[in-house]
């Protein structure tokens, strides 16, 4: 309970130390895992989160939120073309697995499609992302995942709809690889 008090104070580093106790104390939790593998993310320690998410899945499988998180730390990981290849498969079990524990999350949907969309399914990847968009509409990010996907799988006109509703929501995005490419084709 003092960690997730620390949580909502953004006192990241004192939630994980609490955390941190906590998986000690109780090492068969798989919502301590869980969590500490989001802070540890929060803060930039994508080994270490990786390395909790994996312990909570080790304890319970099925545990969605752990199954996504970690499909999202692996399809997001750098490195080659031929590092990521084994990364996007294993992330895209994952994020199926997600999708069956929590087949209405918006976050699911998104990290689904975007595995897709990074696999080069893009066919896969639209009606996923639509969900995302559709459970929530005032996500920027999960309209431009749509936008880049609907442009990769040729629906032009779509992908510049959803592409200026994501920029209404958050000009920010500009700066984006995604957005760039499909503004340099426009």
């Amino acid at each position: 309970m003092l960690g997730a008090l620390y949580v909502q104070e953004k006192a990241l580093d004192r939630a994980i130390t609490e955390f941190e106790a906590g998986a000690k104390l109780n090492p068969g939790n798989a919502g301590v895992w869980t969590e500490l593998g989001s802070l540890y993310s929060d803060v930039g320690q994508s080994d270490r989160a990786q390395q909790s998410y994996e312990k909570a899945l080790q304890i319970n499988p099925t545990l969605g939120v752990a199954a996504n998180n970690l499909a999202w730390l692996l399809c997001e990981k750098k490195g080659s073309d031929l590092d990521r290849a084994p990364n996007l498969a294993r992330a895209l079990d994952l994020a199926r697995r997600a999708k069956v524990a929590m087949p209405q999350v918006a976050t699911v949907s998104d990290t689904l499609g975007w595995i897709y969309y990074q696999r080069g399914l893009y066919g896969l990847a639209i009606p996923v992302l639509q969900e995302a968009v559709r459970e929530e509409p005032r996500n920027a990010d999960y309209r431009l995942h749509l936008a880049a996907s609907l442009w990769q799988g040729g629906k032009k006109p779509e992908a510049r709809s959803e592409l200026q509703a994501a920029l209404r929501l958050d000009d920010s995005l500009r700066q984006r690889p995604e957005v760039q490419q499909i503004f340099g084709k426009m």
